[in-house]
């Protein structure tokens, strides 16, 4: 695998698990103010 392979596959990697984080926090504050929430 070439570097800039590896460094595309990385950026891919980290963009989707921010995009990841984003849509969890989403989820939550949905979650918690339509009293889905214990």
């Amino acid at each position: 695998m070439s570097t800039d392979s590896t460094i595309s596959t990385l950026n891919s990697l980290i963009k989707t698990t921010l995009d990841s984080m984003k849509g969890f926090k989403d989820a939550a504050e949905d979650a918690r103010f339509s009293g889905c929430s214990q």
